[in-house]
């Protein structure tokens, strides 16, 4: 499931063409259902995912993170869950860090485990918790929520 904000003054191109940014720009390899996902993540509040495992769910989730934060200039903010700490650091985020790895030039900002500052203002973090209080505080006009393997939460 993704929640996403969108709507702030500072989009970019990249914000309006999510699926060709990630593809010309991250370099990142998408098939048509993964397309499809980022499409709905630009276009609706809320983007559930269904499907079966191995499909790819995690790969774009973690090529909107990157996008999320690269569509706006000013600030955002993404959030990512998943049920345990080793899906958080070892699925969805080892895609991030891969993804910016290999764009680090373009995306900027440093990443570790579970985070990816960009800006103060401009960051991705993950983590897993049974404490629904630990998602409060984060307030921007661009903020994106992702949760991986949302079955589980």
């Amino acid at each position: 499931m993704v929640e996403g904000g969108g709507g702030g003054v500072e989009e970019t191109w990249a914000w309006d063409h999510p699926v060709e940014f990630i593809r010309s720009e991250l370099g990142c390899n998408l098939w048509s259902k993964q397309a499809e996902i980022l499409k709905a993540v630009r276009k609706s509040k809320r983007v559930a995912v269904r499907s079966c495992n191995g499909s790819g769910k995690t790969y774009a989730a973690a090529c909107a993170v990157v996008w999320w934060l690269m569509s706006f200039r000013d600030s955002a903010i993404a959030i990512t869950t998943a049920p345990t700490e080793r899906q958080v650091k070892d699925l969805l985020w080892r895609e991030i860090r891969h993804i910016h790895a290999a764009n680090a030039a373009l995306v900027g900002g440093t990443a570790s485990q579970t985070a990816l500052e960009v800006s103060p203002r401009r960051y991705a973090k993950g983590f897993s918790t049974d404490a629904p209080e630990r998602f409060q505080g984060f307030h921007d006009a661009n903020i994106l929520f992702v949760v991986d393997e949302a079955s589980g939460v």
